[in-house]
This record gives C-alpha cells, sequence and structure tokens, in this order.
C-alpha cells in the first residue's frame, strides 16, 4: 500500500516542481529523509493500522484497511511548506483511486500542524490521513 501511496503522490508533476527531485523522483522518503537532502522534501510514515469487516470475508481481495499516515514536510520558509501542503491537500483530500495494486476507497485529511525549529530556522508541516484502502 505504501509504495502505491507514494507512486501516486510522485506522479504529480505540479508537486514534483515545486518540492524538488532525487533520483527521478519527487524528494519523499519513508520516516526520514537522507542526511543529504535539501529542502524542502516530504517523509511519510504509517502510525495506526487495522481492517474492517466486509460483507464478503470469503476474499482477502474484500479485506478493507484502515490505516492512519502522517506526512512531514520540512521547508526553510513558512510560505513554501503551506504551498506545498495545500497542493497535498488538493491532491489527497476524499480522494478515491487505484494505483498500482491497491485501490484507496477514501482519503480523510484529519488535520494538520506547524511547527518552527528554532536552532535550525526551518518549519516542519506535520499532516494525518485516514485511509481506506484494499487490494485491486
Amino acid at each position: 500500500m505504501l509504495s502505491d501511496f507514494r507512486a501516486y503522490i510522485q506522479a504529480d508533476s505540479t508537486l514534483a516542481s515545486t518540492v524538488g527531485t532525487i533520483n527521478g523522483g519527487i524528494k519523499m522518503f519513508p520516516h526520514v529523509a537522507r542526511a543529504d537532502t535539501t529542502m524542502p522534501f516530504i517523509t511519510y510514515s504509517t502510525i495506526n493500522e487495522s481492517s474492517t469487516d466486509t460483507h464478503d470475508q470469503d476474499s482477502s481481495a474484500s479485506a478493507l484497511y484502515q490505516d492512519v499516515l502522517q506526512l512531514e514536510i520540512f521547508t526553510k520558509t513558512f510560505s513554501e511548506g503551506k504551498t506545498i501542503k495545500d497542493r497535498l491537500r488538493a491532491l489527497l483530500s476524499s480522494a478515491n483511486f487505484t494505483q498500482g495494486a491497491t485501490h484507496f476507497g477514501y482519503v480523510e485529511w484529519q488535520g494538520s500542524q506547524d511547527f518552527f525549529n528554532d536552532e535550525n530556522e526551518t518549519f516542519r508541516h506535520s499532516i494525518s490521513l485516514e485511509i481506506l484502502w484494499r487490494n485491486s
């Protein structure tokens, strides 16, 4: 699921031009970025996983999962982070799509927070998403 979710975001050319690319893809990393990565960049991680009962429990393909993901945007300016956050919101809020082997039935934007790091004068924008998905 995570690789398909990442691929969906990676396909957005507007986001790629805003965040920048590395090795042919948006600067987006699981958990932490590489030490030499320049801002802006995005990290993602699963903070909760669960499954939901469906009417057809005989097929593993019918299993419906409900995960909460956290995206973190790291930027040098607040406005840069807001631009990236707004684009992610437009791309993901109430989204229903199939990417690779995963059908994302619904993406709910649960909320976001903005933080400032005094030590290196950078910003972190944290986003929580609840995602209903199944294998397609």
